[in-house]
């Protein structure tokens, strides 16, 4: 079993909020972001969501898509 630290990458908040960046910048095209709902505020929650949807269209271009199930 592992012993874990603060310094430990599970410890750092920014490096999981940029997962997708680096994700994306490493060539994987089709990533999914969400949002647990009913930790906080739904509004807050979607807010945040939008938001780093926003980041994501703003900084690598790309976009959300819609999956549409056939």
């Amino acid at each position: 079993m592992n012993n874990y630290t603060q310094q430990d990458q599970k410890h750092n908040y920014a490096y999981h909020t940029e997962a997708m960046d680096r994700a994306m910048t490493a060539g994987i095209d089709d990533v999914g972001i969400g949002v647990l709902f009913g930790l906080c505020e739904y509004r807050y929650d979607f807010i945040g969501l939008m938001m780093h949807a926003e980041h994501l269209d703003s900084k690598i271009w790309c976009r959300p898509t819609h999956y549409k199930h056939t």
